[in-house]
């Protein structure tokens, strides 16, 4: 059970995370629009994997524009899990039993827990896969996660005004 302190410093932690969303997606685009206009998975994997450094400079900030959003996704989760009574606040984090748990419990809807999870496994890659699969998978992850940014943003709000 948490007390006053606590629950108030998790909400503030949610809330920080939730009013980052709309200036780390912005960063997002830019790093991607830096890699070509349209984000082109072609340019995308030419610039992780090639040996010009300012394209390569422009592939990491991407990958690290959307490392960003999702650890921000997670830990929302997290602390919505903690605040809701379902996960001790001393627990290790664990993403997928986190947003398994928030998934069951209504907060999340099986499409977004089940895209959380896929970016989950999209990170877990990055270091054991070779750079241009790496490449792809990353892609098709930032593609995504642009493109749902704003329901995302909309279900931890819906989140966060039950907390």
């Amino acid at each position: 059970m948490l007390d006053r302190r606590e629950r108030e410093v998790l909400l503030t932690r949610f809330d920080d995370r939730l009013s980052r969303l709309s200036m780390d997606g912005r960063a997002l685009e830019a790093a991607m629009a830096d890699v070509s206009p349209t984000f082109d998975l072609q340019r995308f994997v030419d610039s992780y994997v090639g040996f010009d450094e300012r394209a390569l400079n422009q592939a990491r900030s991407v990958e690290r524009n959307f490392e960003v959003l999702h650890n921000f996704y997670v830990e929302m989760v997290r602390f919505g899990e903690v605040l809701d009574g379902r996960l001790d606040r001393t627990a290790s984090l664990n993403a997928p039993r986190d947003v398994d748990s928030a998934q069951r419990a209504g907060r999340l809807s099986k499409p977004i827990a089940d895209m959380l999870l896929r970016w989950h496994q999209v990170r877990s890659t990055l270091q054991h896969d070779y750079p241009d699969i790496v490449a792809v998978r990353i892609h098709e992850a930032i593609v995504e996660l642009d493109a749902q940014r704003g329901s995302l943003k909309r279900a931890f709000e819906d989140w966060r005004s039950t907390l």
